[in-house]
């Protein structure tokens, strides 16, 4: 059975990052959500999964390849790259993962390597020499030996995204209404303010880059009554359960604020219709909203 990749998540480096004499291992993690063309997260105690590198997004010869029997948990697989077949490439240019799952064809499109692994190139250093003299650049001290003084980056993290309904106020064109079947994600297409590194995968997979615990507050207003609730990395979180509040007639407003916690860097998050719902839910206007839109939304902030 042919099977998708619904979403996947950026590369994650899981490099030791020393000094220039120390050797740095040249090992990718990737992680995965594979489900079956209807939308199913696909589950196997073993698949046999070809995973290429390239240096060029379509076409091209692999620079790398890796064959693994990977097993799969509602849709949810994790590899390390670099273990059966040595990394060898230079990461000294813009790099393309292609997966192919099973007996289907290769992915499409590749998924281009974000900027972790190119860590790799620490291992090239030899070339850098230190500052004569004593100085500050950009924030960061040199001493004028082999010192240098990085100082702490705790800048804020946090993202909005969000989609709008019909109305003749929106000033653009209308994301809603869409159709969210039961485990399936609700989109939220359209980009807030963002800071920090958190960053869509998709209209309804967001990226969370660092370990932490994150304050998750969503608003979805559906014409029918049911519930949504958070995913972490392909699988629900119990204690994010949101209900409507108009349970009774019209449309239903469901709003959630919840704090989670991340245990390793480029989680993925979601907001979903939860298995064992009775229905599909469909985002819609508020009522009385024909002239201003209504605005469904998510906002994701780090707080810790």
């Amino acid at each position: 059975m042919k099977s998708r990749i619904l979403s996947m998540l950026a590369i994650v480096a899981v490099f030791c990052c020393g000094f220039a004499d120390a050797q740095v291992p040249r090992k990718l993690n990737y992680q995965g959500f594979l489900t079956t063309p209807s939308g199913a997260p696909v589950n196997s105690a073993g698949m046999q999964m070809v995973f290429n590198i390239y240096n060029v997004q379509t076409l091209g010869s692999p620079l790398h390849t890796e064959t693994k029997t990977v097993p799969v948990s509602n849709g949810v697989f994790n590899v390390v790259l670099g273990t059966s077949t040595a990394l060898t490439l230079p990461f000294d240019a813009q790099y393309y993962l292609g997966v192919t799952p099973g007996a289907d064809p290769e992915m499409s499109p590749r998924q281009p390597l974000a900027a972790s692994p190119y860590a790799i190139r620490a291992a090239s250093a030899e070339t850098a020499t230190k500052l004569a003299t004593a100085r500050t650049i950009n924030g960061v001290a040199f001493d004028g030996t082999a010192n240098i003084t990085v100082p702490a980056t705790n800048g804020p993290m946090f993202a909005m995204f969000f989609g709008l309904t019909s109305g003749t106020g929106n000033g653009g064109p209308t994301d809603y209404a869409a159709t969210v079947p039961v485990s399936g994600r609700v989109p939220f297409p359209r980009n807030g303010p963002v800071a920090g590194g958190i960053v869509r995968l998709d209209a309804s997979s967001f990226l969370l880059p660092a370990v932490g615990i994150y304050e998750i507050t969503f608003r979805v207003h559906t014409t029918e009554p049911g519930q949504l609730q958070l995913e972490l990395n392909g699988f629900a979180l119990a204690s994010t359960v949101a209900a409507n509040l108009n349970p009774t007639s019209g449309g239903h407003p469901i709003s959630g604020n919840f704090f989670i916690t991340t245990t390793s860097i480029n989680s993925t998050l979601a907001v979903v219709n939860p298995a064992g719902n009775a229905t599909a839910l469909t985002i819609t206007p508020a009522n009385g909203a024909t002239v201003s839109a209504n605005t469904q939304s998510l906002t994701i902030k780090r707080i810790d």
